[in-house]
């Protein structure tokens, strides 16, 4: 507990209330995060299933865990209408009967998915809905599916709009067994018996593209074929999902229109004295979930004065320094971390002795010699404000301060996984 008890600062997936997640140190409360989300969003509980939280609530999110981490995503748009209402007459079926009211992944809705059963020819079988995307953006297009009598299932995207693209995936080992023109992505875990399948790609024209899903009955390696349906076998659907994004996010529920779900924001400000001003050392504990630029995975001030920053680079290299009057100083960029690899990063900084640990390991040192111009007296996590711009999907297990540089000793014990 010597770490804890030097910690001036302790924030963990802990308890909160709306706008707030409080701290286990300082006991005071004033370290106790502001939370700003003006919309509701979804987080898996602990019970495994996708529930809606209220406006400015913290997701301490379930997913693939016994324990909670704290979910923070970018904002994101579902551009699929009725996205639990397949019987809606904007989910076109082809040679396709659906059955309502399934047991679903949802504690709120919890019978609105849908059986999507082949019919009796032989055909193409699948469900889709038709959405309105722009020339050379990313998309990503997922839906929540469960094996019944068939164990595959395919995904695919409009021809027009994105080329000839789609992946297959087994529902009852939870892998991808085919993936063309697109990157295909299944979560590791199911949530109440269903997968989380997803494909993105770039799309090539302004158009409206047609999103699929198609009943396979065997481990095809192929594009969507005709077989001949049985009339009662097929698979369990639930929440489909369209977002401008190069990977996929927490499921935003929609009706009869588009929906947005708003970034969330974790800070705290007016905390100068938690934070070391002329060395000190901070940790995270962290996954990201998801990247398109550099993750800003930490970072005080938001300008280039007078600040700290901790952010993952897109080639998995980890980033942290100071920012002195328009000067980097003591920057180290080290390591290797991947995408959705846990990661336990501490950067401690001295004026001649910095230095960064990941998973137990010193990555990188700095001798810089700095003075601070002014005070620090803020900290934001994965926040998206105008210099610091790179907010992507990270759940935390921990953030903490120390008002000390921790010995190279303490640095490893502290990141050792």
């Amino acid at each position: 507990m010597a770490l804890f008890d030097d910690a001036s600062l302790v924030t963990t997936p802990n308890g909160y209330k709306a706008g707030t997640l409080y701290s286990i140190k300082p006991t005071s409360g004033a370290g106790d995060m502001d939370v700003v989300r003006a919309t509701t969003a979804t987080r898996v509980n602990s019970a495994g299933l996708i529930e809606s939280v209220a406006i400015n609530v913290p997701r301490l999110d379930y997913t693939d865990s016994t324990c909670p981490s704290l979910l923070v995503e970018p904002q994101r748009t579902n551009l699929v209408l009725w996205s639990e209402d397949f019987s809606n007459g904007l989910w076109q079926k082809n040679n396709t009967t659906i059955i309502t009211g399934q047991s679903s992944p949802s504690l709120n809705n919890p019978t609105s998915a849908i059986k999507m059963i082949s019919s009796v020819s032989t055909a193409l079988h699948n469900i889709r809905q038709n959405v309105n995307v722009t020339t050379s953006l990313n998309y990503t297009l997922s839906f929540y599916v469960k094996q019944s009598e068939n164990q595959f299932v395919q995904i695919l995207f409009g021809t027009g709009a994105f080329g000839i693209l789609y992946a297959n995936f087994d529902l009852l080992n939870g892998t991808i067994t085919a993936e063309s023109n697109c990157t295909a992505t299944i979560s590791s875990t199911s949530i109440n018996g269903f997968y989380k399948c997803s494909v993105t790609a770039t799309s090539i024209s302004t158009q409206s593209a047609s999103c699929y899903i198609i009943n396979i009955p065997l481990g095809t390696s192929s594009r969507a074929f005709s077989y001949l349906g049985d009339g009662t076998s097929g698979v369990y659907i639930y929440g489909g999902q369209i977002e401008q994004s190069s990977y996929p996010t927490s499921y935003i529920p929609t009706t009869s229109a588009a929906v947005t779900r708003n970034a969330d924001v974790i800070s705290k400000t007016g905390i100068s004295s938690l934070i070391g001003q002329t060395e000190g050392t901070i940790f995270v504990d962290y996954v990201l979930n998801g990247q398109t630029n550099n993750a800003n995975i930490l970072n005080s001030e938001k300008n280039t004065t007078c600040s700290l920053f901790m952010a993952q680079k897109t080639n998995g290299n980890f980033d942290a320094g100071l920012y002195a009057s328009a000067v980097t100083k003591a920057r180290i960029t080290a390591g290797s971390i991947a995408v959705n690899q846990r990661a336990k990063v501490a950067y401690a900084y001295k004026s001649g002795n910095s230095a960064l640990y990941i998973n137990g390991v010193q990555v990188g040192t700095s001798a810089d010699t700095y003075t601070l111009p002014s005070t620090l007296d803020d900290i934001f996590l994965n926040d998206i404000t105008t210099y610091f711009s790179y907010q992507e999907n990270v759940s935390y297990n921990q953030a903490t301060l120390f008002q000390t540089r921790l010995t190279n000793a303490e640095l490893a014990s502290l990141t050792t996984i």
